[in-house]
């Protein structure tokens, strides 16, 4: 009896460790950055730090939101500019370029492996052009991106 005692007392304590767990794993934030790019307008960037956090953020995001990520077959975090929904706002080219510019830095700073490096390509597109697949972290890309060195 006391074996068995024991045990019960070791699952308990085991489930409630992976239980805390898993608390910690659903209350981590994501990355975000609030800036403001266009004239009085505020552009939220969410970057996603894993796979699954990249993952959810593409399928979070409204199909105007802006994607960037490394280009080059590089892995790297992604990152997701939050446009607007309102159609009363008026997006300049001036302001997307800003926009995507901002994007493209965050993504190189929150991606180890390119932070001291020049010149890095990265590509971007609107989330409408952007799906997961099955692999968590991956995406399939429909149409041409665009490319913006950093």
């Amino acid at each position: 009896m006391i074996i068995a005692h024991k045990d019960l007392s070791y699952n308990l304590f085991s489930y409630i460790r992976i239980l805390i767990i898993i608390l910690i794993f659903l209350l981590q934030k994501m990355k975000t950055f609030t800036f403001e790019v266009m004239s009085g307008q505020d552009i939220e960037f969410v970057i996603g730090q894993n796979a699954r956090e990249n993952t959810q953020i593409v399928q979070e995001s409204s199909p105007q939101d802006i994607w960037v990520h490394a280009g080059d077959g590089v892995s790297s975090c992604h990152v997701i500019a939050q446009l607007p929904d309102d159609d009363s706002i008026e997006i300049t080219k001036r302001d997307r370029l800003m926009i995507v510019k901002k994007g493209a830095v965050l993504c190189k700073e929150n991606t180890n492996k390119l932070k001291s490096q020049h010149h890095v390509p990265f590509i971007y597109t609107t989330i409408e052009n952007v799906s997961t697949t099955k692999i968590m972290g991956e995406v399939r890309i429909k149409g041409s991106t665009k490319t913006i060195s950093i």
